[in-house]
This record gives structure tokens, C-alpha cells and sequence, in this order.
């Protein structure tokens, strides 16, 4: 009886210590910030299309320089120069 006892002690003690997945590295994936204020990159990613007439699809993020590319393009689109209109806008 004791060792029974003591394996379901050690698979408690297994499984309680599996590392869950961490939710906040997915928060920061799918957001972004500028100018102290933090946004979505999906919902931007609709706004700017619906602003420029670009299929949402198209719109390519850049963490980096936290602008948008249409696919096949090289050109970029900042959004510090779109995020007035931007945050007027809604979806």
C-alpha cells in the first residue's frame, strides 16, 4: 500500500511540475505600442485596409518598424502616420 502511496506522490509531483505555455508571450505577438498606447495588430491591420483599399489579407506587420507591407511590394506603410486617422475609424 505504501508504495502505491508513494507513485501516485511522485506522479503528482511529475505532472505539477510540467511548465504551462505562457500567455503573455502571445498578448505581445498580437499587440503593439506607440507613443505609450497599445493596440491591436489585427485591428489595425483592418482599419489600414479599410483606410487604403488593400485587402487585409495583403497587409504584412513589421514588429521592428511597426509598419505594414503589401505582399509583393516593397514599399512600407508607418503607422505613426496613419494612426490619427486610425483611431478615428471604426470597424
Amino acid at each position: 500500500m505504501k508504495h502505491l502511496f508513494y507513485l501516485g506522490m511522485m506522479l503528482l509531483l511529475g505532472f505539477s511540475a510540467c511548465k504551462k505555455e505562457n500567455q503573455s508571450e502571445k498578448v505581445n505577438d498580437e499587440t503593439f505600442v506607440l507613443d505609450g498606447q497599445t493596440y491591436s495588430v489585427s485591428e489595425t491591420r483592418e482599419k489600414l485596409a479599410k483606410l487604403t483599399g488593400v485587402d487585409k489579407d495583403e497587409l504584412v506587420f513589421f514588429r521592428d518598424s511597426l509598419a505594414f507591407t503589401q505582399e509583393g511590394t516593397t514599399s512600407f506603410l508607418k503607422i505613426e502616420m496613419f494612426i490619427g486617422e486610425l483611431n478615428k475609424m471604426k470597424l
